[in-house]
């Protein structure tokens, strides 16, 4: 959101669209070890978008100049229900939210 909207989107989302996206699953495989200080990109993509839910895959990946390339440190995923706040009961996903979130698919 903060890439493509700004910073003050997801808040604008909970604050006044009232929509929210608590976790109800995760999941994560650690592949190498990280150090504390060492230097991490983050990747996250869409794996599934469903009508009133669904999963971002994360994988970070540890950066050394002495290692050529990137090396898979961790994956995991992050399945949310899309939540109506006011009401606090599953909603379907607004059309510009899914807009975003195909934006960053798996499958694109």
């Amino acid at each position: 959101f903060i890439d493509r909207l700004g910073a003050e989107a997801y808040v604008r989302l909970l604050d006044e669209d009232k929509i929210g996206f608590p976790a109800v699953s995760t999941s994560c495989e650690y592949k190498a070890p990280l150090k504390f200080g060492e230097s991490v990109s983050i990747e996250v993509s869409l794996a599934r978008l469903g009508e009133r839910s669904l999963t971002l895959r994360y994988r970070a990946y540890r950066l050394r100049e002495s290692e050529p390339g990137r090396t898979l440190a961790a994956e995991g995923e992050v399945t949310s229900a899309v939540v109506d706040l006011a009401r606090f009961r599953a909603t379907s996903i607004p059309d510009e939210l899914k807009a975003l979130f195909l934006g960053i698919s798996e499958s694109s």
